[in-house]
């Protein structure tokens, strides 16, 4: 697993051109439709500063290019992004399936780190063996598992200082994992105090 999610980072960062502007939809249903973000609770707003924030990153040259997954009822239902990311990314995907005989568009389960010991706040390309052996460990991502009916599939896409509530109450807040916001967690920071240290946020 390991393995593929690291040949996967390195389709996603190294495998289009920085200089192609054209966004394309790759759609593995035919009766996807757009609907606005509101309807289905996402923010226009928020998807705006992210499409903003890319566009600035590829037009710097920080990153040559980026993809966007479409997740409906757990299934992909398509890839936003350039043309040659896009590609690349399917091509991933189809070579994946094939050689496991598993089902490409399933996303199995998703999950964030909780152990506050494995953040990495260097540049990934400073030391992309540490980062790979501890990101799945660490609060700072969230994982959506893909490709395969079974835990933990054999593509993962991951989402960087995520933000998760139950109830209204953040259990993740910005990659942080939030224990004294919850009275059954907090109470262990109280009895550990070396824990506690770990989750100074």
């Amino acid at each position: 697993m390991r393995f593929l999610l690291y040949i996967f980072f390195l389709i996603l960062i190294f495998g289009c051109s920085s200089k192609t502007n054209q966004i394309s939809k790759s759609n593995t249903d035919s009766n996807f439709k757009n609907v606005s973000p509101e309807s289905v609770g996402i923010s226009s707003d928020r998807l705006n500063r992210i499409d903003k924030y890319f566009k600035k990153s590829i037009s710097e040259n920080i990153i040559p290019g980026a993809v966007t997954l479409i997740i409906k009822d757990g299934k992909i239902e398509g890839f936003e992004g350039d043309n040659e990311t896009i590609k690349n990314v399917e091509k991933h995907y189809q070579k994946i399936s094939k050689m496991f005989n598993i089902s490409k568009n399933i996303v199995d389960s998703w999950h964030a780190g909780i152990h506050p010991g494995t953040y990495y706040n260097k540049p990934i390309e400073e030391n992309p063996d540490r980062w790979s052996n501890t990101i799945f460990g660490s609060p700072k991502y969230l994982h959506f598992h893909t490709c395969g009916d079974y835990p933990p599939g054999e593509i993962c896409w991951m989402i960087e200082n995520p933000s998760i509530t139950i109830q209204d109450i953040p259990l993740w807040e910005n990659g942080n994992l939030m224990l004294k916001n919850f009275k059954e967690t907090r109470s262990l920071l109280e009895k550990w105090v070396d824990l506690k240290k770990l989750f100074v946020n």
